[in-house]
């Protein structure tokens, strides 16, 4: 690489082309114009820039009429980005080429959105890159590749990955330079498959020789599966197979325990009964109070079940001795009718380190169609969900005084309304910009940066203090520049946090009246619609509902409020098929959240108040209020509303991470339900396409909505 005398980095290259307004588009209009030899050796020198984050100097222009510039290390980075997007599908495949000769990790994002690129060649080259460096990466791309999302994807085509059979010392230079073709789109596709339910018989056997140490049994039994009352999986068995393959993640927090194998594999027959698994628990130390083995159970579809075996170990005789104390099944069979392929699951859990690091996994297959667990790397820095919480209340009461000022701009110390906005981007982007850098691995940020755009991740949450975490904020263009919004992120709770035995959702037993009509049961709080703007907005979604025939039961009725205590909203709920709250979310400053539905201590809705909730319709529950997403603290460790609707029955549960703007909640739902109820869309296409006609709107407190449950089992829609 030529060294210029204006910096570290630097190459002088021929070409035509001209000075143009800036640095940057100078840079993006000569890639095309210039040799190959010679694009090569400005992108080396753009990627080592990059790599250094440091400036870099180009000399460009004939002889006789040469020209200088000089990016800094910001603009060397927007020109990455702008390059993965670039029309010339030649400055594509070079980039993807010399990427994956590159001595970068921070590259790994940038071959994952090439390795979706439209163009056979430049995908080529990126999986070729990403096999190179991190094979079980490769593995989990491959899998994202073959699997059917959602409508507008790229069917891979046949050549896609003749790049496999390619050595690792592969010459990426010599694969040949394919005119530009874009790939066959195809539909939204539904994978056929079979459900079958299973019966969960779980045992444990203490070690008579060595009396710290023991097995866990795990058997999926035919006998009792539709029993209401078994503790049951449901498992879907793909077309054309005898069997389905479920996959067991097992893990510990416990520093005291050891648990192995860590990952295994068991078939399920079509009729019969599973095979069995095997857990060895060993106590290290004796435990103070209980210590946990998780399990999580995936099929090749999604996480269709969690178990959590609890232990006490203690010292007897001089002896440390282990015995199980209780287990628990957090998730019971779901809906056994035919459902759309989701979209792909990010396991994310803690390691049993002090202190922790996130973990990142992926169900994915191999190269022989086997099912495995893809490590998927770790978190940069350790994570302490508490400081997670604290900062995150913190930032909440900052935004919140931020957008109570947008009418008074010089009360912040700005101008006006929309640089009031301004600032509360900033705050968006600084946080999900840490949450990017130091929580998400980059093997994951990759896997990200390779989903289409509509893609729904099924962020499967191993821990609750996992939930205290914003991470839609990094689910953005502007903060993961390789990510093609709008990605939906879905958050799947694991695991109940009450530690009560049985399944989560006893009340979905509980056996509905006959009724004709879907229910929506619209709650609006005190202090919310007392202006013309805001009741017409609730109006509206009323209205919506109504003429798709629902028997909507609203607590407002033209200008007149009928109030709605805690007794009134328990009784009004169990017939519901949607739930929607518009009101206020009042955080404490002693970490104390509750919605306002009237401002007196009986209208005051906590989530300990939800699990006396029976909610047998499962329904879909939309909580339109400040901070209704977030995690706070229970009397047993950390909750939220949407672990305690689910717990009650709910199947789906969409609020908000922080404080949101009246307006924007408003249109938010407007749009959500629009497509829901008035276009027919599925959940996460609602979410979309809400997420969509926010887009451009300047407040960026659309942002904020979370979307929990299992995707797969909630079917709420205009049909």
């Amino acid at each position: 690489m030529a060294k210029s005398v204006f910096g570290r980095f630097g190459v002088g290259i021929l070409g035509d082309a001209t000075l143009t307004l800036g640095a940057v588009e100078t840079l993006m209009t000569c890639l095309p114009e210039i040799s190959t030899s010679s694009r090569q050796k400005l992108l080396d020198g753009i990627i080592a820039a990059a790599a250094e984050h440091g400036p870099f100097d180009l000399e460009y222009g004939q002889p006789s009429n040469r020209h200088q510039l000089t990016l800094d290390a910001e603009q060397v980075i927007s020109v990455c980005r702008g390059i993965i997007d670039h029309a010339d599908a030649t400055v594509r495949r070079t980039f993807a080429n010399r990427l994956a000769r590159a001595d970068w990790v921070e590259a790994m994002p940038f071959l994952g959105y090439l390795a979706g690129d439209t163009d056979t060649g430049v995908r080529r080259r990126a999986y070729a890159g990403v096999k190179r460096h991190d094979p079980p990466l490769f593995q989990a791309l491959k899998t994202i590749e073959e699997l059917p999302t959602a409508a507008g994807r790229f069917a891979p085509s046949p050549t896609s990955f003749e790049v496999l059979s390619l050595s690792p010392d592969i010459e990426l230079d010599t694969l040949p330079e394919e005119s530009p073709t874009s790939q066959k789109e195809v539909s939204e596709t539904t994978r056929p498959f079979t459900a079958i339910k299973r019966r969960t018989s779980l045992g444990y056997a203490p070690d008579r020789k060595t009396p710290s140490r023991g097995e866990i049994t795990l058997l999926l039994r035919v006998e009792g599966a539709e029993d209401d009352a078994a503790r049951s999986l449901d498992i879907r068995v793909p077309a054309g197979k005898e069997h389905a393959t479920l996959l067991l993640h097992v893990s510990s927090q416990s520093a005291s325990l050891s648990v192995e194998p860590e990952v295994q594999t068991i078939h399920v027959p079509r009729n019969g009964d599973s095979d069995e698994a095997r857990v060895r628990v060993m106590a290290l130390h004796p435990i103070d109070g209980e210590g946990e083995v998780a399990i999580t159970i995936f099929d090749e579809f999604r996480l269709v079940g969690s178990i959590a075996v609890m232990f006490r170990a203690e010292v007897g005789d001089s002896t440390l001795i282990l015995e199980k104390s209780r287990d628990m099944l957090f998730r019971e069979a779901g809906d056994s009718g035919a459902a759309p392929y989701i979209g792909p699951t990010i396991q994310l859990s803690l390691t049993n380190e002090a202190p922790a690091r996130i973990q990142f996994h992926m169900p994915a297959l191999n190269e022989s169609g086997q099912l495995e667990m893809v490590p998927l790397g770790n978190s940069r820095d350790d994570y302490d969900a508490f400081a997670v919480l604290n900062a995150l209340a913190a930032a909440s009461t900052r935004i919140e005084s931020i957008e109570k000022n947008l009418g008074n701009p010089r009360k912040v110390g700005v101008e006006s309304g929309d640089q009031v906005l301004e600032l509360l981007a900033m705050d968006f982007h600084g946080i999900a910009r840490e949450i990017v850098d130091n929580l998400i691995s980059l093997q994951t940020r990759t896997v990200l940066a390779r989903l289409d755009a509509n893609a729904v991740v099924q962020w499967v949450l191993k821990n609750p203090k996992l939930d205290a975490v914003p991470w839609e904020l990094a689910f953005q263009t502007a903060v993961q520049s390789t990510l093609k919004e709008p990605i939906l992120l879905v958050r799947v709770p694991v695991r109940d946090d009450t530690g009560a035995a049985g399944s989560p959702r006893t009340a979905a037993n509980v056996v509905a009246s006959p009724q004709t009509k879907r229910r929506l049961v619209y709650v609006v709080g005190d202090g919310v619609a007392s202006d013309a703007t805001t009741l017409n907005g609730v109006l509206e979604v009323v209205n919506v509902a109504r003429n798709k025939g629902l028997d909507v039961v609203p607590n407002v009725t033209g200008s007149a409020r009928e109030p709605m205590n805690l007794l009134k909203l328990k009784n009004s709920v169990p017939q519901a098929d949607i739930i929607h709250f518009l009101c206020h979310g009042i955080v404490e400053s002693s970490g104390n959240l509750y919605l306002r539905i009237e401002n007196t201590l009986g209208g005051q809705l906590l989530p300990h108040h939800i699990r006396t909730f029976a909610l047998p319709k499962q329904p879909l529950v939309f909580v339109n209020a400040c901070s209704s997403a977030a995690a706070t603290f229970g009397a047993v460790g950390f909750t939220s509303f949407a672990r305690s609707f689910l717990a009650a029955g709910a199947s789906a549960y969409i609020g908000t991470l922080a404080p949101v703007v009246t307006a924007t909640a408003l249109r938010f739902a407007t749009a959500f339900f629009d497509g829901l109820l008035g276009k027919g869309l599925s959940i996460a296409g609602a979410m979309n396409a809400a997420h969509a006609d926010m887009a451009g709107d300047p407040d960026p407190t659309w942002r904020l909505y979370a979307v929990y449950g299992d995707l797969g089992v909630a079917r709420v829609s205009a049909s």
